[in-house]
């Protein structure tokens, strides 16, 4: 049987909803709203789309049937696909590391991975000092460190004292506002605000995001000393408990309580993990230049840096600086990238900053302070040949990207039991059953408008269980770091707007080939089509136009 090409490709692409709607290989990192096809081809996420997936293939018999939410009356829906492994390698654009001559690194959620200690440390140092230092009430005292409450990139209103999940479009997730720990109703919202969408102008100006992993404990405060000063019926303004908390963390920053703490107890506060020497060595031993930029100051970095490679550096080398050809702590970023700062030499022993001008950055010393501009001058750097790890979307990524041009990479801890979740079959199910619902429900077809209106309904009641079921599987309160309910969070765009590539840890590169090239999956547009490579086994029956079985080899040459 001979077929045209264009024919040959609706049969093996779009097959149409009368036979069974799948969702096969493919599926991206984010998992939670990515739109189906109107066909037995992939789906394909609109933002987060990983490059190299290191995964094992779903088996559709993982998977139960569910008829009562197939786009059509009596199909089945099927879910496969491969898992993406917690600790892949993800981009949002092409990178070629071959091309990559200079590898720098953050040191604090970057080089160094904390355990939970951490944070249940700096939230009572932080209690401590909002009662002695800014005379809060005793009663404070016994508030304890909620580690399952807040997640990584919420906002807080300064004016009204709600903490709050946002998407890329400045819209709140409706079940996902609290007040002190108290969740808002959707009318509360709506009375508030008038809308879900926050002007632009009101999220720059009145809202506060908190972004990196330090700022956990500090959002679990603010939620914590909101709910005491309600429930005692105390009164107070949300701009001012803001500013009197971010001070008490800070304290905990500046007057080096936090580094003290934990430099008496490495052990208890710091995960060793081989990878990242390994990592580092490796950079090493192919003539890759390998820098430490970073906030803190040498002691405290010392004392970690000693303890999470003592029992992993290679033979030749006996100390830990030996992995870098330029260290630079105290640099104060994001500063860093935009003013002109000359740099300063530490002396090792006294751990003091020489007076003397820097004129070259050398191996085997160690720098404060400093700028972009000077580096830049000394080393003769090309942005694109740089490539920066960090945490912080802003303070490490933002600016080395946009004054640099440095390409930069982000290390999200939370990664890993988020794509864990979605690793399991619960979790695919009721994806698969909600986006093939949304798929009717947005379906321009005159069965679709001539929908009953409770049978409409019941399909709406039952999108928000699945929504909700969804959401509380990675967070109760706020669901997904990474996205909300329909789109990715404002967190997840500026990872997207800064950063090459992301991944969980540092360790999972030691075993990239570094003349590897990272490949971002192509993104779409909703009026697009979508389109995805079929595997030999969903060809079963067909022919080319030759006559002769359809293969991936024949669908490649079309």
């Amino acid at each position: 049987m001979n077929l045209s090409r264009d024919l040959l490709l609706r049969r093996l692409v779009f097959r149409r909803r009368a036979s069974s709607l799948r969702l096969l290989r493919g599926l991206p990192f984010s998992l939670a709203e990515c739109s189906p096809l109107p066909s037995s081809a992939a789906c394909s996420s609109s933002l987060l789309q990983p490059t190299r997936s290191y995964s094992t293939a779903f088996s559709p018999s993982e998977f139960a049937s569910s008829s009562s939410c197939s786009p059509d009356e009596g199909s089945t829906l099927i879910a496969s696909g491969r898992r993406n492994d917690p600790r892949g390698i993800f981009a949002f654009r092409e990178l070629q590391l071959k091309k990559i001559k200079h590898f720098g690194f953050d040191y604090d959620y970057t080089l160094a991975s904390y355990t939970r200690e951490t944070e249940f440390m700096i939230y009572n140092l932080a209690i401590d000092n909002l009662i002695r230092n800014q005379g809060y009430p005793e009663f404070l005292r016994g508030l304890t460190y909620d580690p399952s409450f807040p997640i990584r990139g919420l906002h807080y209103d300064l004016k009204k004292g709600h903490i709050m999940k946002l998407d890329q479009m400045n819209s709140i997730q409706p079940d996902a506002i609290f007040f002190g720990r108290r969740p808002l109703t959707q009318r509360e919202v709506l009375d508030h605000y008038d809308s879900f969408q926050l002007k632009k102008s009101y999220v720059r100006t009145e809202c506060r995001q908190m972004l990196d992993i330090f700022c956990l404990p500090e959002t679990s405060m603010l939620a914590d000393v909101i709910q005491e000063f309600v429930d005692r019926d105390i009164v107070f303004d949300p701009q001012n408990v803001f500013s009197d908390v971010s001070m008490a963390v800070d304290q905990v920053h500046r007057t080096e309580a936090l580094h003290a703490t934990i430099q008496q107890d490495v052990k208890r506060y710091l995960r060793r993990q081989s990878g990242m020497t390994s990592f580092l060595t490796k950079l090493r031993e192919h003539g890759k230049t390998t820098f430490l930029l970073t906030n803190s100051r040498l002691p405290f970095v010392d004392a970690g840096m000693r303890y999470l490679t003592e029992d992993y550096l290679p033979d030749g080398v006996s100390d830990w600086k030996e992995l870098f050809d330029v260290i630079v702590v105290g640099c104060q970023k994001p500063s860093f990238f935009v003013h002109s700062r000359p740099f300063r030499k530490v002396d090792l022993p006294t751990g003091r900053l020489n007076w003397q001008r820097v004129t070259e950055l050398k191996p085997g010393h160690v720098y404060s302070q400093g700028s972009l501009e000077k580096l830049t001058q000394m080393l003769g750097w090309k942005g694109d040949e740089v490539l920066y790890f960090g945490d912080h979307v802003i303070a490490d990524l933002k600016e080395s990207s946009g004054m640099g041009a440095w390409k930069t990479a982000v290390i999200i801890r939370e990664l890993e039991n988020e794509i864990e979740q979605q690793n399991t079959s619960r979790f695919r199910k009721d994806l698969c059953e909600l986006l093939a619902l949304e798929e009717k429900l947005a379906a321009h077809d005159p069965v679709n408008l001539l929908m009953d209106p409770q049978t409409r309904t019941n399909l709406y009641h039952r999108r928000n269980r699945l929504r909700v079921a969804l959401k509380t599987r990675f967070n109760p309160y706020f669901g997904s770091v990474f996205r909300t309910h329909k789109e990715p969070t404002m967190f997840a765009n500026l990872m997207h707007q800064f950063a090459y590539m992301y991944t969980s840890r540092l360790e999972n590169l030691a075993t990239l080939p570094l003349d590897y090239w990272l490949h971002a999956k192509r993104t779409y547009l909703p009026h697009e089509a979508k389109m995805s490579v079929i595997d030999e086994s969903q060809c079963a029956g067909d022919e080319d136009e030759h006559g002769g079985p359809i293969s991936l080899k024949t669908i490649n040459t079309l």
